[in-house]
């Protein structure tokens, strides 16, 4: 009796220690997902953290974007009367409410009296400055020294040189402030008409400001550009467990933005999909442990397609395919300081004469059909040894590296002669031309922004010949 008991009192203490080791095994591989998954999860977050912030920094160049191709009329801004407010309203403040949602938008006389203003899309008449508030003003009077400044200094210097003054330099601005209480990014552009750009007449242009509130356009079009739900605007650092944010800096000093979502967490997600089957194979742990892995490897494999497909749209145009403003800044920053003696990159500006008309006329599907076609073809003139970009519109680049400038001539008549081909379109066949500007590294600038500057005189200079 006494030996049947020691061996059931052994036996038990096995089971025992089998159950313990069973058990210590199953939590220790419990573990280790929680330990995964909350790791996978901080990686998400982070990474969804990374993308709001430069969603959110990315706003102030498509406002500079926005603002950059809009030129002025020559004349009528001194006696505006309610035929051209409604011009300026169709061509300027309604193209801007429709195309980026922008909650304001004003063109200021030097002395900050509004020619024209539209609220949320409405053309408003008869405002002062005394109803626009203090804080855009104050970056309205930067701008706008800033532009006197600018030019001044430019033309003095031309002056000394014994070089004809160039055309006044646009000067833009955009901040992220609080305008009437509210969070916005405010952005102002000093651009002289196109008379001004063409003689030395000292002139001080009206000034263009626009706000864009953080209000529910902003929150659908962040969600949709970083790719996360449940977004919202707080002034507040209280949140929800579940939600993970940023903060926005102010640049009027202001208390700071805080933007906050619901944070994605396929670690969790998949650690409440594999718990049941932990509890109910748990003779099967090696087969669990495998499962856990490749679901793990796949979840992974899944975020890094993710991000790599959201800085791909990043830089890239969605209607045509072909590299943006966005990347071409970032290629020329790579390219300028690893040019060697002799060698040059050409920048050349395309604007595409005609397109307004047909796309008037026909229609935007026909438009965007032709745009598509179009940068297709100038993407083959060079292929691999360039790069083709568009800038939005009618408006395309083509980056170049070169050693002799005779080479700039032969790739001009390539791309005119390419674009002058007829397009088929929607049963139509199309012509348009184009008209070039060209910039070179590094005899026109070292720094992209002076080249893309530059480009664009040579292309003004060139529709007004």
């Amino acid at each position: 009796m006494g030996k049947f008991l020691d061996r059931r009192w052994v036996g038990d203490q096995l089971v025992a220690v089998v159950g313990l080791l069973v058990a210590a095994a199953m939590a220790a591989l419990l573990g280790v997902v929680m330990i995964v998954a909350e790791r996978v999860d901080e990686h998400s977050s982070a990474r969804e953290r990374e993308l709001m912030q430069s969603a959110v920094i990315a706003l102030k160049a498509k406002i500079q974007s926005d603002l950059g191709s809009f030129s002025l009329p020559d004349a009528g801004f001194d006696r505006p009367d309610g035929e051209r407010s409604r011009w300026l309203h169709r061509h300027f403040g309604s193209r801007l409410y429709k195309a980026g949602r922008y909650d304001e938008a004003h063109i200021l006389d030097s002395l900050d009296r509004p020619i024209y203003s539209s609220l949320n899309g409405m053309l408003v008449q008869n405002l002062s400055s005394f109803d626009i508030d203090l804080r855009l003003l104050a970056l309205v009077s930067g701008v706008r020294s800033n532009f006197q400044s600018a030019n001044v200094i430019q033309k003095l210097l031309a002056e000394d040189a014994g070089e004809v003054a160039p055309p006044p330099t646009s000067v833009f601005r955009s901040e992220f402030i609080r305008v009437n209480g509210r969070p916005a990014i405010a952005a102002v552009i000093a651009n002289a008409p196109i008379f001004a750009r063409s003689d030395n007449r000292a002139y001080a242009p009206p000034v263009v400001a626009v706000v864009s509130y953080f209000d529910h356009h902003a929150i659908r079009a962040l969600e949709a550009e970083v790719s996360v739900t449940g977004l919202r605007f707080s002034d507040s650092t209280k949140h929800a467990g579940a939600e993970t944010g940023i903060e926005v800096a102010m640049d009027d000093g202001s208390m700071p933005l805080r933007v906050y979502w619901q944070a994605s967490r396929p670690g969790t997600a998949i650690l409440e999909r594999i718990a049941p089957a932990l509890g109910v194979i748990t003779l099967f742990f090696g087969f669990v442990t495998l499962v856990v892995l490749r679901t793990m490897r796949a979840s992974t494999q899944e975020l890094a397609v993710s991000e790599r497909r959201a800085v791909e749209m990043a830089y890239r145009d969605p209607l045509t395919g072909l590299a943006n403003r966005l990347k071409l800044v970032e290629t020329l920053k790579e390219q300028i300081p690893g040019l060697a003696p002799g060698q040059k990159l050409a920048l050349f500006f395309l604007d595409l004469d005609g397109f307004k008309d047909i796309n008037d006329t026909l229609g935007h599907p026909v438009g965007d059909e032709l745009l598509a076609m179009v940068g297709e073809r100038l993407e083959g003139i060079l292929g691999s040894k360039g790069m083709t970009v568009r800038f939005g519109g009618d408006e395309f680049a083509v980056l170049a590296q070169i050693s002799q400038t005779d080479e700039i001539g032969r790739i001009s008549e390539r791309i005119i002669e390419t674009v002058r081909q007829p397009v088929t379109a929607a049963e139509h066949v199309l012509h348009v031309g184009v008209t070039l500007g060209v910039s070179l590294a590094p005899d026109h600038g070292h720094e992209p922004e002076e080249l893309l500057r530059r480009a664009d005189i040579a292309l003004y200079k060139a529709k007004s010949e």
